[in-house]
């Protein structure tokens, strides 16, 4: 199969779908790899990498999407790429169409099959998404403190947990916990962020019985 790997080209993302490893491995077992210049920078990979690995380089998107039977990317084709595909090419993406109707009718119309990383399901999980939200989890942790830090100090007794808490939290712990929720609630209630933790011994408590119980995103 040939398969094209495009860069990025939505605003502020900077990630690869296909790192030179996965390139050298797809290209071990027969494949052909073709890879747009710069498309790994954003993630730190050279085009060398990607060269060494086995994988041919393209100057040009159309040049990728032209050839390309399987295009691997991170984010949804945006307005320039859609006009690329074609009847009988297969796309491999987050693509969220839930919240897009104008690129849903825009997909059925190019007649690409299009496979959407957020729906893949491997034994009842989806693989695929529940590490992107784990990270999304840790991550509002930290940059939530960060601007934190920078509101005045009207109530000295203010902290992310506490506000938090003010919305239905326990009605929310009954149910299962989703991907990014879950690293949050545990990141809050770590030994390294002391500020953060609930000052009820039976709040921690309950918060941990909801996290432990087996529940899963």
């Amino acid at each position: 199969m040939i398969i094209g790997v495009p860069k990025e080209i939505k605003k502020q993302e900077y990630r690869v779908a296909l790192p030179p490893s996965a390139a050298y491995q797809l290209v071990k077992r027969g494949h052909r790899v073709l890879v747009e210049h710069g498309a790994g920078v954003g993630s730190g990979f050279a085009d060398e990498e990607y060269t060494l690995a086995g994988a041919s380089l393209f100057d040009s998107p159309s040049a990728v999407f032209g050839q390309a039977e399987l295009i691997v990317k991170v984010k949804e084709p945006q307005p320039s790429e859609v006009c690329l595909l074609r009847r009988g090419q297969l796309l491999f993406t987050y693509l969220h169409l839930a919240a897009d109707k104008e690129l849903t009718e825009a997909l059925i119309k190019s007649g690409v099959t299009a496979i959407a990383y957020e729906t893949v399901e491997v034994n009842g999980r989806l693989c695929l998404l529940e590490p992107m939200s784990e990270i999304a989890g840790r991550m509002s942790v930290l940059i939530g403190g960060y601007y934190l830090a920078k509101v005045p100090c009207i109530n000295k007794r203010f902290n992310l947990w506490t506000e938090w808490c003010r919305l239905p939290l326990w009605k929310h712990l009954r149910r299962r916990l989703s991907s990014a929720m879950r690293p949050f609630l545990l990141f809050c209630m770590s030994e390294s962020c002391v500020c953060l933790r609930p000052r009820k011994r039976g709040a921690m408590a309950m918060a941990e019985s909801a996290l432990f119980r087996g529940s899963r995103g």
